[in-house]
């Protein structure tokens, strides 16, 4: 006869063989979904993922056209060493009444034109930091395209190397499955012919369901892990087209020595270096609304009638230097 925690192992045992063929076929029908989105079973390297997220990443792309923003910024910093030309054309109606004409009216149509170049000399020294404050905005922009890629392709490669764990432990779990089921049939076949317990038959069931409940769990783990990384990457891929990646670079061989080389390379800190001199920059600059500015100019001018109204007579063209 049985013993009461044999029949309670018993039951656990049915339960859970139902349970699996349940989740089974829920597994099956994901995995059925998923390999219609996939399209094709071509492997997908780490390497390949990461230069497809750097072109389509909306956090990467919005950090790269706003670094191209800040690029284009320097022109226009650096047009105050360059010399500004203009005109100016004016033409109106001019009408005398009065002393200077014998108390007699006179209309005229004057105009004038005018064409200058101006240099700036002298500003307090706002141009130069202003362009210093443009080339650390500048570069402050670059490391922050830097800084959010890698935290884009730190949550990728996370995602990624996620999938191949669970993909692993999906493998060892069916292979598992398997070894029961196979020391289950030989158990069987001793406590037929004798020379086993029914209780050692029982706790054997009880291993082979505890096997396929650890088999469900990894496959949930896995399709958790595929949706994860689909949030990351933005396409479906079947976990075969994941491809172990091969480590390209050397860590260094204490935590001084990493947390050293992470102080020295890590493109946050340069952001917030380059924040830093692009506020000194700024301050520098409005302290050139304190300081006179000096412009050298040269200029040309027509005018045509227009000393009518200072009470000199009328002439058909006047040109001054």
């Amino acid at each position: 006869m049985p013993t009461k925690g044999a029949v309670r192992l018993l039951k656990i045992y049915r339960f859970l063989k139902l349970l699996f063929v349940f989740s089974v076929c829920l597994v099956s029908y994901a995995g059925a979904v998923i390999a219609s989105e996939a399209g094709n079973l071509d492997p997908m390297p780490l390497n390949d993922i990461l230069k497809d997220i750097i072109k389509t990443n909306p956090d990467i792309i919005a950090t790269r056209d706003n670094y191209r923003s800040v690029l284009e910024e320097l022109s226009i910093a650096e047009s105050g060493y360059y010399p500004k030309i203009g005109a100016e054309v004016s033409v109106g109606p001019e009408i005398t009444d009065g002393v200077d004409t014998n108390d007699q009216r006179e209309d005229y149509i004057a105009s004038r034109a005018l064409i200058y170049l101006r240099q700036n000399l002298f500003k307090g020294g706002e141009t130069k930091a202003f362009v210093e404050e443009t080339d650390a905005r500048i570069l402050s922009a670059a490391y922050e395209v830097v800084t959010v890629a890698n935290r884009v392709f730190l949550e990728a490669v996370e995602a990624y190397i996620n999938v191949l764990k669970a993909r692993e432990l999906l493998a060892f779990s069916q292979q598992n499955v398997m070894t029961q089921e196979r020391i289950l049939s030989q158990v069987k076949e001793r406590t037929t012919a004798g020379f086993t317990r029914v209780s050692d038959l029982t706790n054997s069931k009880a291993r082979l369901s505890l096997a396929r409940g650890n088999l469900i769990s990894a496959q949930q783990d896995l399709n958790h892990a595929v949706v994860k990384f689909h949030r990351q990457f933005g396409r479906v891929l079947q976990p075969e087209q994941f491809v172990m990646p091969e480590p390209a670079f050397k860590f260094p061989d204490t935590v001084e020595k990493t947390i050293d080389f992470a102080f020295r390379n890590h493109p946050a800190l340069e952001v917030a270096t380059f924040n830093i001199h692009a506020r000194k920059f700024a301050y520098e600059r409005t302290k050139g609304a304190y300081w006179p500015s000096l412009d050298l100019e040269l200029k040309a001018q027509y005018e045509n009638d227009a000393d009518v109204m200072r009470g000199i007579p009328p002439r058909p063209r006047h040109c001054s230097n």
